[in-house]
């Protein structure tokens, strides 16, 4: 079974000998997305509670593009 492993000034993925680039890849994306939602949870609860609002859902995605980047003539 594959697992990540955070450590001191590493995270560490543990995965079978004869796994490719692209199955290593998926666990990756898998915990990142999972850390992630954890993490959200309770900044979420707390700013509906602030702005006295509910927020029907949250999902996590992926983009292909850098963040940051814009471009003000074309209002991207």
């Amino acid at each position: 079974s594959a697992c990540v492993r955070v450590g001191h000034r590493k995270i560490e993925l543990y995965v079978s000998e004869n796994s490719s680039t692209k199955q290593k890849e998926m666990v990756l994306n898998h915990w990142y997305r999972t850390e992630l939602k954890a993490a959200a949870r309770p900044l979420i609860a707390k700013w509906e509670k602030r702005l006295n609002l509910r927020l029907d859902r949250c999902f996590v995605q992926r983009v292909k593009t850098k963040w940051g980047s814009s471009n003000p003539k074309l209002r991207t």
